[in-house]
């Protein structure tokens, strides 16, 4: 009998044992679950994070385009104004010219059915 309970206290002992590390391991299993779970949870919202700055990024660039593109437009309207005008100011310089001409023509080489007489 002395036998039988030394052989269950020493059995129980393993058990005892046997659950501790079983105990401890669970408790290491849980602490890296944790970890884990963290870890990943930091990953997706970095990734979140990510596609938001890019989705702004893309919406800047697409504003930024259509500013470049308006300024192009605008750019263009300018330069076929300044091209216009340019036109317009060779234009009077050789109406300037012509009347310059006609200003220092002495009368008398002036055609006679140019002139008026008062």
């Amino acid at each position: 009998l002395d036998e039988l309970r030394v052989r269950l206290e020493e059995s129980l002992e393993q058990n005892r044992r046997r659950e501790e590390r079983h105990v401890q391991e669970r408790q290491r299993l849980e602490g890296e679950l944790e970890r884990t779970k963290q870890e990943a949870q930091a990953a997706v919202l970095e990734r979140l994070d990510a596609c938001m700055r890019l989705a702004e990024a893309e919406e800047d660039s697409a504003r930024l385009r259509e500013e470049v593109e308006a300024r192009d437009s605008e750019n263009h309207r300018l330069a076929s104004c300044l091209d216009a005008a340019h036109d317009e100011i060779v234009h009077l310089e050789e109406d300037i010219r012509l009347l310059k001409a006609v200003v220092h023509t002495p009368l008398a080489e002036q055609n006679p059915a140019d002139r008026t007489t008062n």
